[in-house]
C-alpha cells in the first residue's frame, strides 16, 4: 500500500499541556469536560449530570511534559521524513472540533483529488 499523505495536527506544547492538565472526566457520564475551555460554575460537579468530576492522575505537567518530550523524540523525526518526500500535510490544531475537521477534510479532498465520504464523528469536548 501506497501512502499519499501524512497529516500532522500541530499545537503549541504549552497550550496542549493548559489543555490537558484541565481536562476533567464526569464519572457518572462520561462527558469530558475542559475547565480552560469551557469553564463551569462547579468545578467538581458535572454540568451535565451532576456527578463527580475527576481528573485523571495522567493529565498532569509532569507527565504530559514527559508525553510531548516522547513525541519529539520518536514521532517528530518522521515529519521530516514525510516533508522531504513531500507527503507531510501540516494542520493547525487549535480553535473547535469542527474547524480542525474541516481543514483536514480540505486536505483530504486535496490528496484524493476531490471530496471523499465521511462519517461525522462526535465532538469529544476538547
Amino acid at each position: 500500500m501506497q501512502i499519499s499523505g501524512v497529516i500532522a495536527i500541530m499545537v503549541d506544547p504549552e497550550v496542549l499541556i493548559t489543555r490537558i492538565t484541565a481536562r476533567r472526566t464526569c464519572a457518572t457520564c462520561g462527558t469530558i469536560i475542559n475547565l480552560a475551555l469551557n469553564p463551569v460554575e462547579n468545578v467538581s460537579k458535572c454540568p451535565n449530570c451532576g456527578g463527580e468530576l475527576v481528573h485523571r492522575t495522567d493529565d498532569n505537567e509532569t507527565v504530559v511534559r514527559r508525553r510531548i518530550e516522547a513525541y519529539h523524540s520518536q514521532t517528530e523525526p518522521l515529519l521530516a521524513y514525510y516533508k522531504s518526500r513531500e507527503l507531510l500535510y501540516p494542520v493547525e490544531g487549535l480553535g473547535s472540533v469542527a474547524e480542525v475537521r474541516s481543514r483536514i477534510n480540505e486536505i483530504l479532498d486535496q490528496i484524493n483529488g476531490g471530496p471523499i465520504l465521511r462519517t461525522q464523528c462526535a465532538d469529544p469536548s476538547q
